[in-house]
């Protein structure tokens, strides 16, 4: 940007999108083999992390024949604490016939 006086300010910086420590843990605790049977919506989550997670829930979008959302909820594991490296499941009976995605994980970081 150049001032009224013909100075050049660099206002790159104001710009860069900063990464917060949730935000880059949240791509470290990532949800994997998800299975939908019609019945029930069965997966894992991983703690990628190098810190304990407490109270992971899973959360999930119920969706229409046309993709539109119709219902969202969450789902605790069966772990209510997640070590570094360590996987849970979390499992939740679905009504049948719908399509179920999983959207994201949250948790809490004290106890």
């Amino acid at each position: 940007m150049q001032t009224e006086d013909g100075r050049t300010l660099n206002l790159s910086s104001l710009c860069e999108k900063k990464t917060s420590a949730r935000s880059q843990a949240q791509s470290q605790i990532i949800i994997s083999n998800v299975r939908y049977n019609g019945k029930q919506m069965i997966g894992n989550v991983v703690n990628n992390t190098n810190k304990t997670v407490y109270q992971p829930m899973v959360n999930y979008e119920l969706l229409d024949e046309n993709g539109s959302v119709t219902e969202r909820g969450s789902v605790p594991t069966n772990e209510e604490t997640l070590s570094p490296g360590q996987t849970a499941t979390f499992q939740t009976s679905m009504p049948g016939g719908r399509n179920v995605r999983t959207t994201s994980v949250e948790w809490n970081e004290s106890e």
